[in-house]
């Protein structure tokens, strides 16, 4: 059976064009499995802005040939010269059936060129319940290409024909790579905001992976180390613990490396009940108690002042000074060793200690796992991600982030990542930023639902700096909280932030810009897991030519 990628939506309705195109796609159905048929496309022009026409059907063959088919219902009319006409009883008019697949086909042609290979590709008219006479076929040159109800068993074969052409005359290109092109760069998908909120809401159903499964697990061991991928709802297991332990009465913490997810935790309201949840450092801090304000420090005060207070904290926790029932540790890869062995001396008689960390992401210079007795805990491991669509699971894999045990149960196919633009200066990296957002405005998202992240820090970078992009304001943090101990973000609708702030972070549509570095090395490829795993839906990078360089490098030699 063909792989039908996408549906087309005029095959839902009870029109007569609608059920003609559902009966042509059951046909096209029993076609083999390395067949893909891709409904539903129009085609956008180069501006991403206006519709230049819609394609019924596109069929990519193994071999990388492409078929496109207009499909009409009942019989088209034939004038005294020729030309192929239909009546639109609806819209009061004639439209030319001649002139539409003379300018699809005109279209088809410039695309083609626009893929950069030459590709084997044909053009049919389908009429699953019309006839055309002969005389008519040769008049508009249609010859061997209209398919109607006397010859539509015959449109597979036309298909399959299609294929071993471009194998007897060597035009064979990357099936994967053409259907690509159709899918994402030249034509306009269902709206995008819409799809995202279906996929959260079939995450949802799916009780958040190892959220639902991890606290029926019953063992007496004290250490629970769960190790996930991002997306695999440690987050969701970190809020229901805490919320089960806050039930059972428990003095209870959360502990994370970063503050995007530990205020996430305190907005949800899971630990309403607990000692403390936040940061290490915010713990440590209050450890000391706080005689310093971070906020006026440089950052090279700051790092020490946070050295100082973890080294208290340590020796506050090895002297017995706190003592918990439930110490949650959320991120832990960005945890020192001997932070997580010094929390684990401050478990109660009863307690247990959860590490949930992701083994992929290592962006933290000098953090190593911890090793704990293996007599004393419980290790959990899984590769599954419900957030990553499945395209981009095959390009971690294929880039050798992840491990080839890593696996997708998003809903979502999703398109490939794309190197939208690449920049040589500042005044080239703000406007590549800005076509790029344009770009997924265009497709549907939402300004809400786009995330532009930067590979820089803040110091050094010129694009968080900005306040507007492509008419969109910025939702920036300040280095300030709320009454409630949140951080305080300027008014805007696009959310921004540095990458290595953003573990625990997710957005349907992802931009990553300032993306500049030599070499691919380790903190780099964990760096570019961290990018890949940010998207649940669509994902962009805009790099410099340098970082252009060194990931052709780096791909070429795996």
């Amino acid at each position: 059976m063909a792989r039908i990628l996408q549906r087309s939506p005029a095959a839902a309705g009870r029109t007569a064009g609608s059920l003609a195109e559902a009966y042509v796609e059951e046909l096209l159905s029993a076609l083999p499995d390395d067949y893909t048929i891709i409904g539903g496309v129009t085609v956008l022009d180069r501006s991403g802005e206006r519709a230049l026409t819609e394609l019924d059907f596109v069929v990519i063959t193994p071999l990388g040939a492409a078929c496109v088919l207009e499909v009409k219902s009942g019989s088209p009319e034939e004038s005294a010269s020729g030309e192929l006409l239909r009546h639109y009883e609806a819209q009061n008019g004639v439209k030319s059936i001649s002139e539409q697949l003379a300018r699809q086909g005109a279209i088809l042609a410039s695309r083609m060129k626009s893929f950069g290979e030459r590709v084997i590709f044909s053009h049919f008219l389908v009429l699953p319940n019309g006839t055309l006479s002969a005389h008519a076929e040769v008049l508009n040159h249609l010859e061997g290409r209209v398919f109607d109800s006397t010859r539509l068993e015959s449109l597979c074969e036309a298909i399959l024909a299609l294929n071993e052409r471009a194998r007897a005359e060597g035009v064979i290109v990357d099936a994967r790579a053409l259907e690509r092109f159709f899918v994402s760069h030249y034509t306009y998908r269902p709206d995008a905001g819409a799809i995202c909120d279906a996929l959260a809401a079939a995450r949802r159903r799916k009780a958040a992976g190892i959220a639902s499964w991890v606290p029926c697990i019953h063992t007496s061991l004290p250490l629970v180390v769960v190790e996930a991928p991002a997306g695999a709802g440690k987050t969701l297991l970190a809020q229901r613990l805490l919320r089960e332990a806050g039930e059972r009465r428990e003095k209870a913490v959360y502990l994370n490396f970063s503050r995007n997810p530990a205020e996430a935790m305190l907005k949800s309201g899971a630990g309403v009940r607990a000692s403390f949840v936040g940061t290490w450092h915010e713990l440590a801090c209050e450890c000391e108690g706080r005689t310093r304000d971070v906020a006026a420090l440089s950052p090279e005060q700051a790092r020490d002042y946070f050295s100082y207070c973890s080294e208290l904290l340590m020796r506050a926790l090895a002297a017995k000074r706190y003592c918990w029932d439930c110490i949650i540790v959320d991120n832990a890869e960005g945890f020192m060793p001997e932070w997580l062995q010094a929390l684990a001396q401050a478990l109660s008689g009863r307690g247990r200690l959860y590490v949930l960390g992701d083994p992929y992401a290592r962006i933290f210079d000098g953090r190593e796992s911890a090793e704990f007795d293996p007599d004393q805990t419980l290790l959990i491991r899984t590769d599954e991600t419900l957030r990553v669509p499945q395209r981009q699971a095959e390009e971690l894999r294929a880039f050798r982030l992840v491990g080839e045990s890593f696996t997708s149960a998003s809903p979502l196919e999703g398109d490939s990542t794309f190197i939208a633009e690449r920049y040589s200066g500042p005044d080239s990296l703000f406007k590549a930023t800005r076509r790029t957002l344009e770009q997924f405005l265009s497709r549907g998202f939402r300004p809400e639902q786009i995330a532009l992240l930067s590979w820089h820090g803040w110091r050094g970078s010129d694009t968080l700096s900005r306040e507007v992009i492509g008419g969109c304001r910025l939702r920036r943090p300040l280095d300030a909280f709320d009454a409630n101990n949140m951080r305080v973000f300027t008014e805007g609708e696009i959310y921004c932030d540095t990458l290595r702030r953003c573990c625990g972070f997710s957005a349907p549509c992802v931009i990553i810009t300032e993306m500049d570095f030599e070499a691919v090395t380790e903190r780099e490829k964990a760096l570019l897991y961290l990018a890949m795993t940010r998207a649940e839906a669509a994902l962009a990078f805009v790099m410099s030519e340098r970082a252009y360089g060194a990931l052709s490098r780096y791909l070429a030699g795996l």
